[in-house]
């Protein structure tokens, strides 16, 4: 499992199934139908849902874009090259079975059973105390 911080405007447009692709600078080695928690960030800050992770591209910037413009890349051709500045190559992780919680997992909530946490600015695998905080928040919707 992965957590990915995630622009809020963005993981709503994910969650709506209005963006099929998440595009990164850089990204872990993924694999097909591996599962991805969605931290929403900046204003939001609280894990909202998952999705699985579909075919990974890895594409020169202008292919990159024909790939975001006409597959719901959920972004506008400023935003995406503004994002890819400086980078002549970037990832595009197809979104597959998105699904929003039906309630979110706070920050501070995390932050109670593990004082000092940060959630990443990109990503990062899910182990330890965290991987617990999260089964269990899942486990408890679930009920």
């Amino acid at each position: 499992m992965l957590l990915m911080s995630v622009k809020p405007i963005y993981a709503k447009l994910i969650f709506e199934g209005r963006k099929k692709y998440e595009f990164r600078k850089k990204i872990p080695t993924l694999q097909y139908n591996s599962r991805v928690i969605v931290y929403a960030s900046s204003r939001v800050r609280a894990i909202v849902g998952e999705f699985r992770v579909g075919n990974v591209y890895y594409m020169n910037i202008p292919d990159l874009w024909k790939l975001a413009k006409e597959k719901e890349g959920g972004v506008t051709k400023k935003q995406f090259f503004e994002y890819f500045r400086g980078y002549s190559h970037g990832y595009a992780i197809e979104i597959l079975a998105p699904f929003k919680y039906p309630k979110e997992l706070t920050l501070d909530e995390i932050r109670k059973v593990i004082p000092g946490f940060n959630p990443p600015v990109n990503f990062m695998r899910i182990k330890g105390k965290l991987k617990k905080v999260i089964n269990d928040f899942l486990l408890d919707i679930d009920a």
